[in-house]
């Protein structure tokens, strides 16, 4: 510490140097137009001063001429919002708010009937108990999992951070529909449940929750990788996101995640702005 302020102080008499010569030579630039004039009494005017101006050392006086170029953000990182919060969440569904983030079961109809062996001319309730077990992320209180029951799907996971809407959908469809499950998980952590359990995962806006808070691209990865490890081989995970496409892949296709990606089109229904991925593990 004492090093430091013998230094600050024998550097102060060099500041105040180079600060005079960089003034002196600011006011000396206008010399190539006749240098800065002063009315004279004769109605005309004449030059301030004569002398030849002191240069400046232009490695230390000059400034830059372009504007300091921003570095590139990167494609993994994303303006800071509350979307990542539990206790935003928390809050919002005890205030009973209810919404289907960006899509509803009948918009992503047309990319989850091939997956699910379905077409969209087949009537609700055909199918056979044989589809694959779905993993719904971050459900809140969509009802795209209900949509599916009702459809014929009876092997459901819903999964939530949130205490508040877990119960809330326990209550609301616990009864009129005991297959499927409603579970508090944190879909960045080991979520407790079995390994290629799963052949379907739906993401609807999940990650995109993710990569508005902070630590955004550590959470989806984390997020990514255990739903990888959750899908059987030749599973799928759907991904509904707003954001932009090179965000997307970036993401999915990070190092350690071993399936193959694709976007199949854009949401037509209720929000525009949103494309649907396709990821089929190997």
């Amino acid at each position: 510490m004492f090093f430091r302020r013998a230094l600050h102080k024998c550097l102060l008499p060099l500041k105040a140097s180079l600060l005079r010569a960089c003034l002196h030579r600011g006011f000396c630039s206008t010399e190539a137009n006749g240098g800065p004039h002063l009315p004279s009494t004769e109605g005309g005017s004449v030059p301030a001063s004569t002398e030849e101006p002191v240069s400046a050392t232009p490695l230390i006086c000059s400034f830059p001429t372009k504007p300091l170029q921003k570095r590139p953000a990167s494609p993994l990182r994303l303006r800071p919002h509350a979307y990542e919060s539990r206790r935003y969440w928390d809050n919002r569904y005890k205030a009973g708010a209810s919404q289907d983030w960006y899509a509803t079961y009948a918009d992503l109809q047309d990319y989850l009937g091939p997956l699910l062996g379905q077409t969209s001319q087949q009537p609700q309730g055909s199918c056979s108990a044989a589809h694959s077990s779905i993993l719904v992320l971050g459900c809140g209180n969509s009802a795209l999992g209900a949509d599916l029951y009702s459809a014929g799907h009876r092997q459901v996971t819903n999964v939530d951070y949130s205490p508040e809407v877990i119960a809330q959908m326990r209550v609301q469809y616990g009864e009129a529909m005991p297959e499927m499950r409603w579970l508090v998980r944190d879909c960045t952590r080991r979520m407790g449940l079995r390994a290629a359990s799963f052949s379907l995962a739906i993401d609807k806006g999940c990650m995109d929750a993710m990569l508005s808070g902070k630590g955004g691209p550590r959470k989806a990865y984390r997020m990514n990788r255990w739903v990888c490890a959750l899908l059987r081989p030749g599973g799928h995970l759907i991904v509904v996101s707003c954001h932009p496409e090179a965000v997307v892949l970036a993401h999915l296709r990070r190092k350690g995640l071993r399936w193959a990606v694709e976007l199949k089109g854009q949401v037509t229904g209720s929000v525009s702005g949103c494309f649907v991925y396709v990821a089929r593990k190997s």
